[in-house]
């Protein structure tokens, strides 16, 4: 019989399985499926278990009983170990290929550090530019497992009222550095290097409920914030708790905890300050959304309700559907070889 602990530790390998992503057991604890998650991937599947259905509170999980249940999935068959790396035993396709994605994540590692040294130049413009309160690597690179041809996606966090002016600003500097693709270029092949798909105003950090999904929680809680002078990855998680019913381990913690993160109490009073300046710019901002919307909507097919003032999602919802389908396939071809 399969338990509750045991549903969270296949969903979670299930998921990093789609990306061909071993986990070791720090990675797997971190990226934990919550309680709810791991009964709705019970419901889903037609396996009988002894897993209680109930909403309640589950008891605080320690590494140990992390140790426990991955000692009994490896006993009855479900999940293979190599060098402190797990996998699903039914998404291999052989003896050797545990080994490959080992080797292929180490070469990635590399990979990935490589293309985060490209943050200082970030930086160095962040820092000039005021309205820019944080920002943070998404994506793939975040977790240090960059494509063949990969780019930096990133979350861009901005102060009220600034946010599509801002973008403006910055994809000019992309733009000028080479690092992003020409709009009015209609050869598709060139990719930007450069990819600012979350934006969101300070005041408004929270996700939506129409963003609120297994993939976004993980996009969220994976983020890696390399400008974040006013810790805003703190206020962050603190206005997105829903992430608590997705993860086991909701991320706000160890946000709190980051060392570099120190408020400049001065700075934020200077940026909260009204004034004809601050309304020009907030008009202006008006009118280059209402412009921006139309292209993106029009040339870009993003859909409408991923476009606000305050927030703006730039991808369209083809992609994450994509990957809850192939998060489901993972599973389905465990849950058929335990039938």
């Amino acid at each position: 019989m399969l338990s509750l602990l045991d549903y969270q530790i296949i969903g979670t390998l299930a998921y990093s399985a789609q990306f061909k992503f071993p986990l070791t057991k720090d990675e797997i604890f971190n990226r934990l499926l919550s309680s709810d998650q791991a009964l709705l991937v019970k419901r889903n599947y037609m396996v009988d278990l002894e897993v209680a259905e109930t909403s309640k509170k589950v008891p605080p999980l320690i590494k140990k009983d992390l140790e426990f249940g991955l000692k009994k999935l490896k006993r009855i068959g479900v999940v293979e170990e190599l060098g402190g790396s797990f996998y699903l035993s039914a998404c291999l396709k052989n003896n050797e290929e545990l080994q490959n994605l080992i080797q292929q994540k180490k070469h990635k590692k590399r990979k990935s550090k490589k293309l985060k040294k490209q943050a200082w130049r970030l930086k160095t413009f962040f820092r000039k530019q005021p309205q820019i309160l944080a920002a943070g690597f998404t994506g793939a690179l975040a977790v240090d497992n960059p494509e063949l041809e990969p780019d930096l996606d990133l979350i861009m966090i901005v102060q009220k009222n600034r946010l599509w002016l801002t973008r403006s600003v910055v994809l000019l500097r992309a733009l000028i550095l080479g690092k992003k693709r020409p709009f009015w270029e209609k050869n598709k092949k060139d990719k930007d290097q450069w990819c600012f798909n979350l934006w969101l105003e300070e005041g408004a950090m929270c996700l939506p409920n129409h963003q609120r999904n297994t993939y976004s929680a993980y996009e969220a809680a994976q983020i890696n914030w390399f400008y974040d002078p006013y810790n805003f990855r703190a206020k962050f998680y603190q206005q997105n708790q829903w992430l608590e019913k997705y993860l086991a381990h909701f991320p706000l913690k160890r946000a709190n905890d980051a060392p570099d993160a120190v408020v400049d109490n001065e700075f934020m009073e200077k940026s909260n300050k009204g004034g004809l300046l601050d309304y020009c710019a907030a008009l202006l901002n008006k009118l280059i959304f209402f412009t921006w919307k139309l292209y993106l909507c029009h040339r870009n097919k993003i859909p409408l309700i991923n476009l606000s003032l305050s927030q703006a999602f730039l991808h369209d919802d083809a992609s994450y559907k994509q990957l809850l389908d192939e998060w489901h396939k993972q599973l389905n071809l465990v849950f058929v070889k335990l039938k």
